[in-house]
C-alpha cells in the first residue's frame, strides 16, 4: 500500500468464507500444496477469529453458529483437514449451500 492511502474496510464474515474456499480450491490444484496449505490455513484461521471478535452480526443464526465456528477454530493443527472442516462447518453460518457431492468431499478431506 502506498503511504498515506486509506486501509480497505474488513471482509465480512461471507467474503472471509468464500475467499478462503477459493484459496483452497486453488491451493488443492497446485504442485505446491503441502508448502501452501500451512499459510492458507493460518490465514483461514486469524480470519475466524476476526469473525468471533468483530464480525458476529454477519453471520446466520448467531445463537447456533458462533459455537459451531468456537469448535472449528477449537482445532490446534493448521493443515488441509483443518480448512475442509471449517468451510464445510460455516457454510450456513454464511448462509452459502453447498451440493451433496462438495460437501461429501469436504467431509472426506476433514477426517484425519
Amino acid at each position: 500500500m502506498l503511504l498515506g492511502d486509506i486501509p480497505p474496510p474488513p471482509l465480512r464474515a461471507k467474503e472471509n468464507w468464500n475467499t478462503s474456499l477459493r484459496f483452497f480450491e486453488k491451493a488443492r490444484k497446485s504442485n505446491f500444496i503441502h508448502e501452501i496449505m500451512y499459510p492458507l490455513a493460518k490465514w483461514t484461521r486469524e480470519r475466524g477469529n476476526e469473525i468471533l471478535d468483530k464480525g458476529v452480526a454477519f453471520l446466520q443464526h448467531i445463537e447456533d453458529n458462533v459455537p459451531i465456528l468456537r469448535e472449528a477454530l477449537d482445532d490446534p493443527r493448521n493443515d488441509q483437514p483443518f480448512i475442509a472442516n471449517f468451510l464445510m462447518k460455516l457454510a450456513p453460518a454464511v448462509d452459502m449451500e453447498l451440493n451433496e457431492e462438495y460437501q461429501g468431499f469436504l467431509r472426506s478431506l476433514a477426517r484425519r
